[in-house]
């Protein structure tokens, strides 16, 4: 815990579970809206960037 290195430098409002099952996305492929935010909470944001690159990791890893 004393070594803070590691730790985010700063928090904001971000979804907690952000993956493709929970973004709209209108029929061009631009991204709509983003439904279920049962878990958003303050945090680090790259929490919902990991959920992103997951998904994009697991279908298209070239995208990445």
């Amino acid at each position: 815990m004393d070594n803070d290195v590691l730790w985010a430098d700063f928090t904001q409002f971000i979804h907690g579970d952000l993956y493709a099952g929970h973004v709209l996305a209108s029929k061009d492929g631009a991204v709509s809206g983003v439904i279920d935010w049962s878990t958003a909470h303050i945090d680090d944001p790259a929490i919902d960037f990991c959920w992103a690159c997951n998904f994009v990791w697991r279908r298209k890893p070239q995208k990445l």
